[in-house]
């Protein structure tokens, strides 16, 4: 039975599930509890039935995963035995689980999410079910882990947010570090904008956040992708409202021109962490700054509401988004020696492919580019997963991670 059945059917366990009598519910009238202002008792119950990090250390993620992240060290989960306590905090807060719940879906190849995910067409039979119960299926926050190579064309996207019954209010996108095209070979950020442009969110969804990752050596790169999406990118609900990163209530001013060469102020913020440094069993030396550590630095862009109608009426059609890539080359580091590889064991220095170091003697990372692109063909002999199969990758179902 897994965590989202639970939500809407909190009342007993699964064995024992059945439908409660509320008519016989005491009311608890000698409860210092049930004395407080129903105000209050509301954010108790919002408080205890917000999801967490599951506790349990033999569910915790290894380290060293690409999911493994500090907002998802876990499955997440909730704990609805606190409705099970009596029915009169049942019928106030049977509804809080799923409002406040956090679904994450995973447009990934099936080594990048966890090992139990729910797919979306599980969430689309439990939403069912909610709305036959009368249940309002309005929820918190939905978070999609997405590679490159499965958000670009924005389809599968919009299979997650065309769902019927599916009604969150905030979308946040995640572009992890080695969800980047080419992230091996340490080649500039780049993201396509097609996606934007593409799908249209519920009319629920008041926010969208898109986080961009990428290591601390490269903050440059993702600040300066980050700002070309303040500028560059809006999104759109299915009712025609549009959503802007810009902050001042403006909108973007690159239409006619106007505002050329200022830069426009987005709302954004800032998470740095640091994780392991390995990854499906290689280690990145190249990157460590410390041993067995990569520092992370993490960008979210914000867009809200800023119109609440399409100035062209278009709901349907798709727009256009540019693309955003980065300029800024950091130097990559060369004092790490080339380590032999075994099936336990294979550390990676960041000189990129070869059998010899004296192939590298005279590398400089400025002119790193076409030697990447002559040697990607050797990537498979270390990355069967590699970012350079493109669609012949298997994306992973999108699911929520609430097993």
């Amino acid at each position: 039975m897994s965590k989202l059945e639970d939500i809407i059917n909190p009342q007993s366990e699964p064995s024992t599930r059945v439908e409660l009598d509320l008519a016989t519910m005491n009311p608890q009238p000698t409860s210092p509890l049930f004395n407080l202002p129903g105000e209050i008792r509301n954010q108790i119950w919002e408080y205890a039935l917000t999801p967490y990090n599951d506790p349990n250390p033999e569910r915790r993620y290894s380290s060293a995963t690409a999911y493994s992240r500090p907002d998802y060290i876990s499955p997440l989960t909730t704990s609805v035995s606190l409705l099970r306590v009596c029915k009169a905090i049942y019928s106030e807060a049977w509804y809080l689980p799923w409002r406040t719940a956090e679904l994450g879906f995973y447009l990934t190849s099936s080594d990048r999410h966890p090992p139990k995910i729910d797919t979306i067409e599980k969430v689309s039979l439990i939403l069912e079910e909610m709305v036959k119960k009368g249940i309002d299926t309005t929820t918190n926050r939905v978070r999609v882990f997405a590679q490159l190579y499965a958000l670009e064309d924005g389809q599968r996207l919009q299979g997650i947010l065309g769902t019927k019954h599916f009604f969150p209010r905030e979308v946040v996108v995640t572009i992890r570090h080695t969800d980047f095209w080419f992230w091996e070979n340490d080649e500039n950020l780049k993201v396509g904008g097609r996606w934007v442009a593409a799908c249209r969110f519920p009319q629920s969804v008041k926010r969208v956040k898109v986080e961009f990752e990428s290591l601390e050596r490269k903050k440059g790169q993702i600040d300066e992708i980050a700002q070309q999406a303040v500028e560059h990118w809006e999104f759109r609900r299915v009712d025609g409202a549009r959503f802007s990163a810009v902050l001042g209530g403006g909108a973007r001013d690159d239409k006619e021109g106007k505002g050329k060469g200022k830069e426009v102020e987005g709302e954004m913020e800032v998470m740095r962490w640091t994780g392991d440094s390995s990854f499906q069993g290689m280690r990145w030396r190249r990157d460590e700054v410390e041993e067995g550590k990569l520092n992370y630095y993490v960008k979210t862009v914000i867009w809200r509401i800023k119109h609440e109608l399409s100035e062209d009426g278009d709901t349907d059609g798709p727009g256009q988004a540019r693309d955003i890539w980065a300029t800024h080359v950091p130097q990559l580091p060369f004092d790490a020696e080339r380590l032999d590889c075994d099936e336990d064991d294979c550390s990676w220095d960041g000189r990129f492919f070869g059998e010899d170091d004296e192939d590298y003697d005279d590398y400089d990372s400025e002119y790193a580019h076409d030697s990447e692109l002559e040697l990607a063909s050797e990537a498979q002999e270390w990355e069967p997963q590699s970012e350079r199969a493109g669609e012949e990758s298997a994306v992973g179902e999108a699911g929520g991670d609430h097993s």
